[in-house]
């Protein structure tokens, strides 16, 4: 009775067109039947070796993977909480600049209704300037027609005097006559 290959053995046979990879067709002719299941308990040892050795790599990649995805879970957790965090004081950083544009807007409004103010005094200086300026044209006015005055009653004064003089000089006069 010809030995067993086991299955795991003979799938690579049954693809190589019917030789297992692990032996040539000659050293298959070669080899007595003890020789032959040796060298396939060796050939199935060191494929066992390997699965285990691809199972542990596997197991290891897959460890790793795990703990990469927990350390990318923990960075979106720490990215997301820091986001929020972000997100939060955006928000105030938001009601605060409202505040202080409404608060601006108050002061611009003061500033405006001051220079308002001031453009009504500035006219209301302008105004009593152009009316100082007009009574003192009229006070000098008033002060030459009154010097005027003053030169007329004074003329007046010296022909009143003037005929007073004669009046007094012509009744002398007179008297000494009569």
């Amino acid at each position: 009775q010809p030995p067993r290959v086991p299955a795991a053995m003979a799938a690579p046979a049954a693809e190589g067109g019917g030789v297992a990879s692990w032996i040539t067709p000659a050293e298959m002719e070669a080899l007595d039947k003890p020789a032959l299941v040796a060298r396939a308990a060796a050939a199935l040892a060191k494929q066992r070796r390997d699965v285990e050795a691809e199972r542990a790599r596997a197991h290891a990649a897959e460890l790793a993977l795990e703990a990469t995805c927990e350390e990318l879970e923990a960075k979106y957790q720490a990215l997301g909480n820091e986001h929020a965090e972000v997100e939060a004081e955006k928000a105030r950083m938001g009601q605060a600049l409202a505040a202080e544009a409404k608060a601006l807007a108050e002061v611009k409004a003061q500033n405006n209704a001051a220079k308002l103010q001031l453009v009504e005094k500035d006219a209301a200086l302008e105004r009593n300037a152009a009316e100082m300026s007009e009574l003192r044209a009229a006070k000098q006015s008033q002060l030459d027609r009154a010097e005027l005055k003053a030169t007329e009653l004074a003329e007046k004064d010296a022909l009143v005097r003037e005929y007073l003089d004669r009046v007094v000089k012509l009744t002398e006069e007179r008297a000494e006559q009569c």
